[in-house]
């Protein structure tokens, strides 16, 4: 097994995560004293509040000597069925998305919109993506809500083990070195 270089998650969106996780059980427990009543309502307020617990989460992506992993953090990814996993050797690079400039009909369009479809507001929590570019051509996105600052780091290390793999050598050193640099 290859040893663990970075870890980045959302703090905030960890904690959010927890605290969702105990309003759903506190809602099942509440719906459990009132078996009684109606055991139906208990049955499926349980279902309605177990599907939620098991698959709220937070993202996180880890940087290995090797590969770069992107998973959530729920109790269904112990299934490592949201594990995404791609190694240093495929990619070619690495990358932040660059916002473009928008044009004036762009601008436009998107004011008609939010004046049309007022229930259809954009979450102040938007998933930004980071890119990489594999060696085969093609392109793969992380979509993450982990901070920019976060993220940069994540690039800065993949790029930094890319450059290793093609070079034999570093541009800053030992990758720990660089960790601790950066950190």
């Amino acid at each position: 097994m290859s040893r663990k270089l970075l870890r980045e998650f959302s703090i905030v969106d960890y904690f959010l995560s927890i605290l969702y996780r105990v309003m759903l059980v506190g809602v099942m427990i509440l719906s459990s004293m009132h078996y009684d009543e109606n055991p139906t309502a208990f049955w499926i307020i349980g279902f309605l509040c177990f599907l939620p617990l098991i698959v709220i989460g937070s993202d996180e992506i880890i940087v290995y000597e090797n590969k770069v992993v992107q998973k959530k953090n729920s109790l269904v990814s112990l299934l490592k069925i949201q594990e995404r996993v791609y190694y240093i050797d495929d990619m070619s690079f690495a990358t932040l998305s660059v916002p473009k400039e928008s044009t004036t009909g762009e601008i436009a369009g998107a004011v008609v919109m939010t004046l049309l479809l007022p229930m259809n507001r954009v979450s102040n929590k938007t998933r930004n993506p980071i890119i990489f570019r594999l060696v085969n051509g093609r392109t793969v996105y992380f979509l993450t809500r982990i901070s920019p600052a976060r993220m940069q780091k994540v690039v800065d290390t993949v790029n930094e083990l890319i450059y290793q793999k093609e070079n034999g050598s570093s541009r800053w050193g030992n990758v720990d070195e660089y960790l601790k640099d950066i950190n």
